[in-house]
């Protein structure tokens, strides 16, 4: 879905799937063919930074379709900018000894 979703949001039909064994790297490369920034996406970069998956997609090997070929700009949802606001600041990681 794109924009308000999973409520309200308008299905896109991609006609793909996807599956691997990093579920990091999944979730990566669906964030990137929808426009988005894997790096972007809290989840994605803490579990990225703490050394669960991997999220750099040059560093992820994608079989089959290209998937630049699939990649479409994907609408955000309205509270986009509130969403971005996430990340931990460094120092307080390193308070916390979260920081790797």
């Amino acid at each position: 879905m794109e924009g308000d979703g999973p409520v309200w949001g308008s299905e896109v039909p991609m006609g793909v799937a996807l599956a691997g064994l990093d579920p990091v790297a999944v979730d990566a490369v669906s964030a990137y063919m929808m426009g988005f920034n894997p790096m972007d996406i809290g989840y994605i970069y803490y579990c990225h930074k703490f050394g669960l998956g991997e999220a750099n997609i040059e560093n992820i090997r994608v079989v089959g379709e290209d998937i630049e070929a699939l990649k479409r700009k994907f609408k955000p949802h309205r509270t986009i900018s509130r969403q971005l606001n996430w990340r931990i600041p460094q120092e307080l990681l390193s308070r916390l000894n979260l920081d790797p």
